[in-house]
């Protein structure tokens, strides 16, 4: 049993545990600290469930840097993988029949959140190449939308997940932008998903999912 002791009397300093207080004796003085409870840490199905979408969210983000630490980069509350985890925690990963492992719902995957106008009338489709083709509907004047706001676009494969992102300098009066895939994306589902954001990177668009192709 570990004992306290008092080297000057009753009314002097503490040194050693009393419980769970500890006295210590630092540059002639002495301090009193609390050690607190023991942390407990039952692995519940609950709480095995939330660390793994923890993990997967926190991957995810990791994979996708690229992207949304620019899309997200005007969350003023959160920085960009803590803003990504809490859009994608509870809207993008869900889990599988088994209910203990989960799965990516790529439709709902959040890349970026804002005020700023999307453009109106987006589209993708492969080209004869394998590389995507986005086009859309210049809306500048529409809201707060501007012919000189910034296109960011991005191609996720699920394999992996991989990107590979289009030139971040298209503008929306350009109405029309593409993306260059890896030839070894060729025979894989990917995911495209565009957002605005101002030529001053103060704001951003929510995210626009464009499908599979």
């Amino acid at each position: 049993m570990q004992m306290a002791k008092l080297p000057d009397g009753i009314f002097g300093g503490i040194r050693g545990r009393i419980g769970n207080i500890v006295g210590v004796k630092r540059n002639g003085k002495f301090h009193i600290r609390s050690i607190p409870d023991n942390v407990k840490n039952p692995k519940t199905k609950k709480q095995q469930q939330n660390r793994n979408k923890f993990g997967i969210a926190s991957s995810l983000a990791s994979k996708l840097k690229p992207f949304i630490k620019r899309s997200f980069s005007t969350d003023g509350e959160k920085s960009w993988r803590g803003a990504f985890i809490s859009y994608n925690m509870s809207a993008a990963i869900k889990p599988a029949d088994d209910e203990q492992t989960f799965e990516i719902i790529y439709p709902n995957l959040v890349l970026s959140a804002g005020v700023l106008y999307p453009p109106e009338d987006v589209t993708a489709e492969r080209d004869d190449d394998g590389n995507i083709r986005i086009s859309w509907t210049d809306n500048s004047g529409e809201g707060n939308a501007s012919p000189d706001d910034k296109l960011l676009a991005v191609a996720i494969n699920e394999d992996g997940p991989r990107l590979t992102t289009a030139p971040e300098s298209t503008a929306r009066k350009a109405e029309v932008s593409g993306i260059s895939l890896p030839k070894s994306y060729s025979q894989s589902i990917v995911h495209i998903y565009i957002c605005m954001m101002a030529a001053d990177e103060s704001i951003s668009s929510n995210t626009v999912y464009l499908g599979e192709v």
